[in-house]
């Protein structure tokens, strides 16, 4: 028998990205909606979750990829843990992910709805 994999249920601080490469932090789930806060903005607002996916993986756990290797593949990724101090005060060897590869990777990443 087929089985289909359930949607993750959506809490807050999960990070998602959006077909056009844009990246986001689930603030908040209610009845009114999914509140995000789009990377480079302050304000939380309502986003259609059929339009986002959660963000790929760490390439050494579960937890969403938030930076990439410099001088890796696309897909070299790693989480807050893993990319240590390095998250907030990137080194020579990681930085933010660029749009252009939350674009490339997002066909790979778990669908919401």
């Amino acid at each position: 028998m087929l089985s289909v994999a359930e949607p993750p249920v959506l809490a807050a601080d999960m990070r998602l990205w959006r077909s056009d490469g844009v990246a986001a932090t689930v603030r908040a789930v209610t009845a009114l909606g999914v509140f995000v806060v789009v990377d480079g903005e302050r304000s939380p607002s309502v986003v259609d979750p059929r339009r986002w996916r959660l963000a790929a993986a760490c390439d050494y756990c579960d937890q969403a990829a938030e930076v990439q290797l410099i001088d890796g593949q696309p897909w070299d990724v790693l989480c807050r843990l893993h990319a240590r101090d390095h998250f907030d005060r990137p080194a020579d060897w990681v930085r933010p992910i660029p749009q252009r590869v939350v674009r490339a990777l997002w066909s790979t990443c778990r669908e919401l709805w």
